[in-house]
């Protein structure tokens, strides 16, 4: 299962070399190394937070995995990037038939004639890999074209080796990883096992970091039974811990500055007060059964809960919903039967999340340690190496006490 590709120069964000501007997504602060998905409360919430965004998204492609959808597209942007402005900016607009267009063979041709008299031309040459990303996606059979997500490996190194500096650009470069993912999934398929992994490997290396998505791509199950699956796993995991190491120590050196309390009653009915956690380490993840990238979150809490909850961990998640009263404690119940959500969840309030400075995205995960003192705060999606990394350091810091 692959995540959906955001085409972006096909759809007109055109990675275009040299841009000076670009349009950026406004975030609730996060840590500057790490930019993960959000979404908004929906304003009709009873703790309503977000009135500037009706829609309720933040995040520029809103990705909703279908347990039988199994042929997607790498997404060309794991975590959320500034999008860079064409040089020739066209009218905005969503409609069809101009994306359509933008697609067509006729455009597709004319990109080609400018490559064949700018054979070295990085910018075209990014284009069109982004080009191919979006035809493989929009076959007449809907049947997903590998081919063309080859095609789209051969220009971005091809762009590579006409302009190496494009890569140290972070919106190329994601685009790069997700391009090389894809290519990687195409091999696989063909069973060129070698060539497979090395593309894998070079996406990991272009910051493709979805250990998820490496993991349980169908197009990468006959690369399981190879011993080198599990050496490229390990290496996407050790370079996702490098790559996030200062981001995490920042977390508990600027630390949050808010006292944060509840007194709630959890959706069996039983009170559930932030005071009877002395003692523990608590996890307080902040979400919404409407909100995709917290329901992606899910599984990586469910595992870090299960794996932690022996050394004195523990975990409640905390709802925003859109409904009130018994309807949306109904509505988490039902979530937590779905996704088999191990540890207690309750429905919040307007009074309990205005504790939050500048509170307006979720999901949101906030930690404390066993005097119930708020060490560190994640803003957006926490995935495995996340909580694994800001658990151990809080276990570090605040060990249990062994002379009970």
């Amino acid at each position: 299962m692959l995540a959906r590709l955001w085409m972006g120069c096909a759809l007109g964000l055109v990675i275009a070399l040299g841009c000076s501007q670009s349009d950026s997504v406004a975030l609730a602060p996060s840590p500057v190394s790490e930019t993960p998905k959000l979404e908004t409360p929906p304003p009709e919430a009873t703790n309503e937070v977000a009135d500037a965004n009706p829609t309720g998204e933040v995040q520029p492609i809103d990705v909703d995995f279908e347990a039988d959808e199994s042929l997607q597209l790498a997404q060309a942007t794991p975590t959320q990037v500034e999008k860079p402005v064409s040089k020739q900016p066209t009218d905005a607009g969503d409609d069809s038939d101009e994306i359509d267009d933008e697609l067509s063979p006729a455009a597709e041709a004319k990109l080609l004639a400018q490559l064949a008299k700018q054979p070295n031309d990085a910018d075209l040459l990014l284009k069109l890999a982004s080009f191919k990303q979006a035809q493989a996606d929009m076959t007449d059979t809907g049947d997903l074209d590998y081919g063309k997500l080859k095609d789209s490996a051969d220009y971005v190194r091809r762009a590579l080796k006409a302009a190496p500096a494009i890569a140290d650009k972070d919106e190329v470069k994601s685009f790069l990883g997700a391009v090389f993912f894809n290519e990687a999934c195409a091999l696989s398929r063909e069973k060129k096992d070698p060539a497979a992994f090395k593309s894998l490997r070079t996406a990991i290396d272009y910051g493709f970091n979805d250990l998820t998505e490496i993991q349980n791509a169908l197009d990468l199950a006959r690369l399981k039974t190879n011993p080198e699956f599990d050496k490229i796993v390990k290496f996407a995991r050790d370079k996702r811990k490098k790559d996030l190491q200062a981001t995490i120590s920042a977390l508990f050196i600027g630390k949050p500055d808010y006292k944060f309390n509840f007194t709630l009653e959890d959706t069996a009915g039983k009170p559930l007060v932030k005071r009877d956690f002395t003692g523990k380490l608590l996890i307080v993840n902040i979400w919404g059964t409407w909100c995709s990238p917290c329901r992606r979150e899910l599984p990586d809490l469910i595992a870090a809960y299960k794996k932690y909850r022996s050394q004195g961990v523990e975990m409640i998640g905390l709802n925003t919903e859109a409904e009130n009263g018994i309807t949306a404690v109904n509505t988490i119940r039902e979530s937590q039967k779905t996704f088999g959500i191990n540890y207690r969840c309750a429905l919040g309030n307007e009074e309990l999340f205005q504790q939050i400075p500048d509170f307006s995205a979720v999901p949101m995960t906030l930690f404390f340690n066993r005097q119930g003192e708020l060490q560190a705060q994640w803003i957006g999606q926490a995935d495995e190496i996340i909580l694994e990394m800001i658990i151990e350091r809080l276990l570090e810091e605040s060990p249990a006490d062994t002379k009970k």
